[in-house]
């Protein structure tokens, strides 16, 4: 983290607010923010033009909407799993499990893959000198074969009907939690 340390940490049940600026002012509030240079938040869903629908709650969150609360500062929203990715090459050992072992002095890419409201996955590509996130969205996208033969010629399982979503999507989400942090730059 660059040497920084958290000093400020609190967890807020989503549920409890109407929206994510609720949130931060709530955070704020406890807070004084005169040290913050910039803010980032880690976001469910795709991001379009610093605005994204979340996946999990009624919010449509856009990054315009922060600059004010947080003094005119730099705001950006990236994708939940892409903030993970950032943690990814700074997490200590006890934060992984070893699936396959492999070689661990080999430098290439990596993935981080959730299980949650959907399938989230992001990125890690190697650039010769540090890792680099990025988000896929991969769980956003749609099983590509489509014709007249039935869904299960094609080969594709059918969700219970109590894993789907009204979308199609399937969703194992019982509760969300937005969790706040401050490094010693706030």
């Amino acid at each position: 983290m660059d040497g920084r340390a958290i000093v400020f940490s609190r967890t807020f049940p989503s549920s409890d607010y109407p929206s994510l600026t609720e949130i931060v002012r709530a955070f704020v509030g406890q807070k004084s923010p005169d040290r913050l240079r910039a803010a980032c938040f880690g976001i469910a869903g795709p991001i379009v033009n610093g605005v994204v629908k979340t996946t999990n709650l009624p919010w449509v969150i856009d990054a315009n909407d922060f600059r004010e609360l947080l003094g005119g500062v730099p705001v950006r929203l990236i994708n939940d799993l892409e903030a993970i990715a950032y943690g990814v090459p700074v997490a200590g050992d006890d934060a992984f499990v070893t699936l396959n072992a492999g070689n661990p002095t080999v430098r290439g890419n990596a993935a981080v893959i959730a299980a949650g409201t959907g399938l989230g996955e992001a990125g890690l590509f190697w650039d010769g000198r540090a890792y680099r996130p990025f988000a896929s969205e991969g769980g956003h996208a749609s099983f590509a074969p489509r014709g007249s033969r039935p869904r299960a010629a094609r080969g594709r399982p059918r969700l219970p009907s109590r894993a789907r979503r009204s979308d199609g999507r399937a969703s194992s989400t019982i509760g969300s939690r937005t969790t706040v942090r401050s490094s010693e730059a706030f």
